[in-house]
């Protein structure tokens, strides 16, 4: 190859792309390796491994459904006052009412940082696990 044209920074990237993904695909592999043999050394048993994969999927299928009570809460007012926030609620119509019309937001933001807590604590209680777990979905 006596061609006197030099390859620019472009070509050689079109020239090295293939030899890069494959190099990130044995990265990946070698990386997801490591964490299954962390994840035997961390948990032999198979069964507690799936016990603590079935707790993440319950915990995030519970944040979820927090995230969606927090919006129905937020679509669906107990009362039919102005969509104004709780401090103007208050000046408006009293406290009381501003209370009643924000309470099933408050309620479902509790909720949301509750099923957060927990999966959290989940998530913490096996981090080798939980990674694996992340892997896997991708």
């Amino acid at each position: 190859m006596s061609n006197d044209k030099p390859v620019t920074m472009k070509e050689l990237s079109e020239i090295l792309r293939p030899l890069s993904e494959a190099v990130s695909r044995i990265d990946q592999s070698l990386w997801l390796m490591a964490q299954l043999q962390l994840a035997a050394e961390f948990e032999p048993e198979q069964i507690e491994r799936q016990k603590h994969y079935q707790k993440l999927a319950t915990a995030e299928l519970n944040y979820k459904s927090a995230r969606e009570a927090l919006t129905e809460a937020q679509n669906n007012k107990p009362l039919p006052l102005p969509d104004v926030g709780h401090t103007e609620l208050v000046k408006l119509h009293g406290k009381e009412k501003a209370d009643e019309q924000y309470k099933p937001v408050i309620d479902a933001m509790a909720q949301i940082s509750a099923a957060s807590d927990h999966r959290t604590a989940i998530e913490n209680a096996a981090p080798v696990l939980t990674r694996l777990r992340e892997a896997w979905k991708r």
